[in-house]
């Protein structure tokens, strides 16, 4: 018996590496300049390899940006940088692509098996080729929105049943929490999950535990720096908002982004009744389902609406312009939808998933009707070639105390490496 055991868990564990791996490639061949030719995009250089080789890593893991603690993009690069100033940029990717991998296995693990198998496929297959992802594709920069997302499924999963389950969700819960904005809006969606799971809040409040404990300390933490942090850095141009121009976005970025490219279907940006409707209707069937629906649900379509609002508060997409316009065009500030994106597939999915005996041909249709936008959409264009390899090797023969700027993702953008 004992022998029986340790043969299948060595291939449970064999499966489980074999399909990270199949994943891995799977995301590595829609851009393969990702490995091959690995880049710092933006923050990457400008903010974190820079700060933390010309300042140590220690001194930089301590440092807010952007107004709160961004753990996930110091960590990465501090630990990149134990392999070599030349091969930084590319273990910064692997840890990026790593993350993602770890999110389609833990959708597709017995810990989701509240929700059936036959629909968490279609939403795994579409989180590994959705399109509109070519800005956070793939970097540790916007590696935040995928732990958010990683985090969500954590709340909503059955309950950690082993000490190894136990260590994973408080993982997950403590360096997303600390590597984005986004724990205030974690906090509203475990209160609700504690409520219904318990009975009630004097229950929700008497039954807090050690998961509860570390997500109020994150939550103070990343509180702490958001109000004392200075966010002089952020775009001071103003929003551009209006009601309108919000319906044209979720139309245009969420609804239809989610199936399509964005850049040929901008002509959906002039349709302004028709962009009223589609807001209109989302946002009832939402509302609708929010006061019938289970926690589950609560939590999955509240996460999505505060993460949009907060994006659209706050976006940084233009230092001049007004944001909010600026958001119409094709590919501008994708990283803000790629939460919303998924969300909104899954969400189809679950309408679907409600259709009775039809829910599963409805849910293979879905999933045959993808296909061809997935080919279509399969190939993300590299990044630019700015002579980023050829700048390492020249900091590479540098003498100590030395310095120079190095050119870097998106074109225009410099970082400056003091040689240690």
């Amino acid at each position: 018996m004992i022998a029986n055991d340790k043969i299948k868990l060595t291939k449970k564990y064999l499966f489980f590496v074999l399909f990270f791996c199949m994943v891995f490639l799977l995301i590595v061949v829609r851009r393969p300049d990702i490995i091959k030719n690995a880049q710092p995009w933006a923050e990457d250089g400008l903010m974190w390899l820079q700060t933390i080789n010309n300042n140590g890593f220690w001194h930089s893991l301590f440092l807010p940006q952007n107004g709160y603690y961004q753990t996930i993009s110091r960590l990465a690069y501090g630990s990149s940088l134990l392999f070599g100033i030349k091969n930084v940029a590319l273990i910064a990717n692997i840890i990026a692509i790593s993350i993602r991998c770890f999110m389609v296995l833990f959708l597709l693990s017995n810990r989701m098996r509240f929700c059936s198998f036959l629909y968490r496929m279609p939403i795994a297959v579409y989180f590994i080729f959705m399109p509109n992802v070519a800005e956070g594709y793939v970097n540790i920069t916007n590696a935040h929105w995928y732990l958010a997302m990683y985090l969500m499924m954590v709340l909503v999963a059955d309950k950690p049943d082993t000490r190894m389950w136990k260590i994973h969700d408080l993982l997950i819960l403590v360096v997303s929490s600390l590597s984005g904005p986004f724990v205030a809006f974690f906090a509203p969606c475990l209160f609700i999950k504690r409520y219904y799971e318990r009975g009630g809040i004097i229950k929700a409040i008497k039954g807090i535990d050690f998961f509860d404990v570390v997500m109020i300390i994150c939550v103070i933490i990343q509180g702490v720096a958001i109000i004392f942090s200075s966010t002089s850095d952020r775009s001071s141009a103003p929003l551009g908002a209006s009601a309108v121009l919000l319906a044209d976005i979720i139309s245009y970025r969420v609804v239809c982004g989610t199936f399509l490219d964005s850049a040929y279907i901008n002509q959906i940006i002039h349709a302004k009744f028709f962009n009223i409707i589609v807001f209109s209707m989302l946002l009832i069937s939402i509302l609708g389902l929010f006061v019938r629906a289970g926690w589950r649900f609560k939590i999955l379509a509240l996460f999505p609406i505060l993460m949009i609002g907060f994006a659209l508060a706050k976006p940084m997409i233009s230092m001049t312009d007004p944001q909010w316009p600026v958001l119409l065009n094709a590919g501008a500030g994708e990283r803000y939808f790629i939460v919303t994106n998924l969300f909104f597939f899954s969400f189809v999915v679950y309408i679907f998933s409600k259709l009775g005996k039809l829910s599963e041909i409805a849910v293979l249709l879905l999933s045959i009707a993808m296909l061809p936008l997935y080919i279509q959409y399969f190939n993300i264009s590299p990044l630019a070639e700015v002579g980023y390899k050829e700048s390492i090797d020249r900091f590479i023969m540098l003498n100590k105390g030395e310095s120079m700027d190095i050119d870097i993702n998106p074109p225009g953008w410099k970082m400056h490496l003091i040689k240690r």
